[in-house]
């Protein structure tokens, strides 16, 4: 399974644990800052290119 894993910092209100959503046909992992990890998203690349995913992101 592929992955693209993005930090994240952010003013907004943030999970506090991983949280999945799912957006379309696509699962976003959610994942909150801790003392070792920033804040990220980390997106299933199945099906998608890099630059789609990344759009998604960006959404």
């Amino acid at each position: 399974m592929s992955w693209l894993n993005c930090g994240v910092t952010t003013q907004a209100i943030w999970p506090k644990d991983k949280k999945e959503v799912k957006y379309g046909n696509h699962i976003f992992v959610l994942m909150p800052l801790t003392k070792s990890n920033s804040a990220s998203i980390h997106i299933e690349l199945k099906g998608i290119s890099n630059v789609e995913c990344s759009c998604m992101e960006r959404r």
